[in-house]
């Protein structure tokens, strides 16, 4: 598989992209259908409250999860913090990133392809998984101060004293460990910190800890290394982390537009909370078995479903294509549970969804994108196409709860509607990221364009944003955008069936805004109020955005 560059906020949970992240369902009740939204749902509470106290107390939230150790749910809260406030990011980073340790840290132990290439692996197979790790970081990575190998081995150290604390560590590796053995190790630990000058070095101090490890812990050397290999990749930034090979193929899987499994996503409200579904896929093994969003599981592969944690959950959902998964379901409200087999199959998960016209008579057609993938284009060209043909004269282009996705395809997009300039500029202390990205398509789409964002329209959606505004291309209506301005590399490693997501560099608007201070803010800013309400508000904003644009157009 070739190396992808793509970007993309990192949203829910530990998966890149929509994958298993919480859905909110919006009704367009003025419109033909109800929609899903691939974002993180808001935990602002409407009504009298000013916008600052919703903050605090979203932030309280944020750290009451974190000192209680519920990492997924402490990284979301700050997530969705930072969504509404970009402000708090730079006082708050250094925590946050701490939280997304933990759940990476919890995601690849609970990972059972991931533990099973660690038994395999001897120690000197581990240590080139290392090296190449360091490697690859050093000549990527966009800030090359960052990537030196005494900030890189540190790194490590940290990540195997933090893995020393987890619950899910200690029962699967060191449940036969004496108290004195362990306190003894972490003291020794502490000592190991000094300056790292070359690559051979890095790999004997990697290895003289490998060795006290087992010594003391009985720890296999080979898990030692990968976990120093880890968190060298997990601690530079929010976006660069190492990719397992669970977390590798399902990379590739959504920028590929497809997920391997049974075509459901699953969430659960905190801790002892019922393991809800909260989004089935259109054609997939869930769908045509009847299963809906709110329905319960009450048991995975006969294992009682609260019993399990939600990684344990998601991991016994997971498979290869054919294989099969037990359920017992329970629909809401009194209904009897019911048991049912599923086959894993690959189910495409479109970018364009709710393509309509919202106005036969004015010609307003309306698509959202959701994210962008291989498929993206083709379906953006079907889409614009259905819609022509049924009189479109103003498209309004959904942008709202797009996380981002293959850079690349975000650039194109934003050339089937631009017939010259700059697109987007990157910048990094790697010289081979720097490049300007321009339109030249005399025969670009024309079509009047209204564009819907909000606080969660982030990265390669951006890029459209960014391109869109400063070539007065399109009225924006609704929020500023996340503010999220980097490019990340996946790359594979040649040791081991794994590889690093790596933040490349840094991108621009064709002005030269840099999107990572404070995102770009709409024409039309439409304000929240409740959800539901805000969500109206937003779409009617854009529809009569797009009404006056109609009447602005010449008669042919």
């Amino acid at each position: 598989m070739d190396s992808r560059n793509f970007e993309c906020k990192r949203k829910a949970r530990f998966s890149l992209f929509r994958l298993f992240s919480p859905v909110r369902t919006t009704l367009k009740s003025r419109f033909p259908a109800a929609i899903l939204i691939f974002i993180w749902g808001s935990f602002f509470v409407p009504g009298a409250q000013g916008a600052d106290a919703k903050l605090e107390l979203l932030r309280q939230k944020a750290e009451q999860s974190e000192k209680a150790g519920q990492w997924e749910q402490a990284s979301a809260l700050y997530a969705d913090l930072f969504s509404h406030d970009r402000g708090q990011f730079d006082s708050l980073k250094d925590r946050y990133q701490i939280c997304l340790r933990h759940v990476y840290q919890s995601r690849r132990h609970h990972e059972a392809a991931f533990r099973e290439r660690v038994l395999h692996k001897d120690v000197a197979g581990a240590l080139k998984v290392y090296e190449e790790v360091l490697i690859k970081l050093q000549a990527n990575y966009f800030q090359k101060d960052k990537v030196n190998l005494t900030c890189l081995f540190q790194h490590g150290l940290d990540e195997l004293a933090m893995d020393l604390e987890d619950a899910f560590f200690s029962k699967e590796y060191l449940s036969s460990v004496s108290a004195s053995s362990l306190q003894a190790f972490r003291s020794w630990l502490k000592e190991k910190s000094h300056a790292i000058h070359d690559l051979i070095e890095a790999k004997n101090a990697a290895l003289e800890i490998a060795l006290e490890a087992q010594r003391l812990l009985d720890l296999k050397p080979a898990l030692v290394v990968l976990e120093l290999a880890c968190g060298a990749c997990n601690a530079l930034d929010e976006y660069t982390m190492f990719l397992t090979p669970g977390l590798l193929a399902e990379t590739y899987a959504s920028l590929e537009g497809r997920s391997i499994g049974i075509g459901i996503e699953v969430d659960r409200a905190g801790p002892g909370q019922p393991l809800l579904i909260v989004q089935v896929l259109k054609n997939s093994p869930a769908e045509m078995a009847g299963l809906k969003p709110r329905d319960r599981i009450v048991r995975i592969d006969r294992q009682p479903a609260d019993k399990l944690s939600l990684e344990q959950a998601i991991e016994k959902l997971k498979g290869d294509v054919g294989s099969t998964v037990e359920m017992e379901v329970a629909q809401p409200g009194p209904a009897m549970s019911r048991a049912l087999t599923l086959v894993r199959q690959a189910v495409f998960v479109p970018s364009v969804v709710e393509v309509q016209m919202l106005d036969e008579h004015l010609g307003l057609g309306y698509f959202q994108l959701v994210g962008f993938q291989e498929t993206t284009l083709a379906e953006i060209d079907e889409a614009v196409g259905q819609l022509q043909m049924r009189g479109m004269k103003v498209l309004i282009l959904d942008l709202r709860g797009n996380p981002g996705g293959l850079f690349q395809i975000a650039v194109q997009v934003a050339e089937r509607f631009l017939t010259a300039g700059v697109i987007v500029a990157t910048e990094s202390q790697v010289s081979a990221f720097n490049k300007t990205y321009t339109a030249n398509n005399a025969e670009a789409w024309r079509i009047p364009l209204v564009l819907l964002i909000d606080n969660e329209t982030a990265s390669a959606a951006e890029v459209i944003v960014g391109a869109f505004k400063d070539h007065h291309r399109a009225s924006l209506v609704g929020q500023t955008t996340f503010g999220k301005g980097s490019v990340q590399y996946v790359v594979e490693l040649s040791s081991m069936l794994a590889g690093i997501r790596i933040t490349q560099a840094r991108f621009f608007s064709p002005r030269g805004h840099f999107y990572g201070k404070g995102g770009v803010a709409p024409h039309i800013p439409v304000e929240r109020t409740s959800m539901m309400a805000f969500e109206e508000a937003q779409l009617q904003a854009a529809v009569s955005a797009a009404q006056r644009l109609v009447m602005m157009t010449p008669m042919k």
